[in-house]
């Protein structure tokens, strides 16, 4: 139980942690009921556990230290071992607070990494899931799942979205041929751009040109509005 704790509390998980730390004091105080001298050893080793898991993070919240360096004194002062257990127990939470901080502030810059990488790479032909996955070094299974969860929008629908999107505006302005276009949206064959343009937008790259020049510009869809 000791070792799961050490993993939810560097998860971030504070109601899981929670749970398994009154497990702990279930066992160690009401069931097995350990004389007071072993209880102070579990606490003692409860707590060298605490010190472990704030020097991953570095720097702690100098509130949170200070409640360490409390915790220490008032075990040392040989108080109540309940009082030191819900003071152990305060600092897990706590500690669970500030890793879920950490990691969400780095799932953050992560997710706008990509989605800045997505659009000043979207040209080339060559960028996918895998090559997204290897720049920022992560897996091709991890990459999918952590874009969905933090955008709420597949990571290939999103960079084929970005595609039609620049290539939508480049038919307006009528400079182009549907060839051109392709290759400046990062699209190989002109066949696989059509089929995808036509997917996303509901009429032909060709019949969406043919209205432009036809009518003028069109009113603005756009397509990264449906995600």
């Amino acid at each position: 139980l000791e070792r799961r704790i050490l993993n939810l509390v560097r998860a971030g998980d504070e109601p899981e942690t929670l749970r398994l730390m009154d497990q702990l004091y279930a066992e160690n105080f009401v069931n097995r009921q350990l004389p007071l001298p072993l209880l102070r050893l579990f606490l003692f080793d409860l707590a060298g556990s605490l010190v472990k898991q704030a020097e991953l993070l570095e720097r702690v919240d100098p509130r949170v230290s200070d409640e360490m360096d409390g915790l220490f004194a008032r075990m040392e002062a040989n108080e109540d071992p309940v009082a030191v257990f819900e003071h152990v127990r305060k600092l897990h939470a706590a500690l669970c607070r500030e890793f879920y901080e950490r990691k969400k502030s780095k799932n953050e810059d992560l997710k706008h990494s990509i989605i800045n990488y997505i659009h000043s790479r979207y040209a080339d032909p060559d960028l996918s899931l895998a090559s997204v996955a290897a720049h920022f070094q992560i897996t091709e299974v991890y990459l999918p799942q952590f874009y969905k969860e933090q955008t709420g929008v597949n990571f290939s629908d999103y960079l084929e979205n970005v595609r039609m999107e620049q290539a939508r505006k480049l038919l307006l302005e009528g400079k182009l041929n549907i060839n051109e276009i392709a290759q400046r949206v990062g699209y190989n064959s002109a066949n696989t751009f059509g089929r995808a343009f036509k997917r996303i937008h509901g009429v032909s790259a060709t019949a969406f040109k043919q209205s432009v020049a036809d009518f003028g510009r069109l009113p603005r869809t756009d397509p990264m509005q449906n995600n």
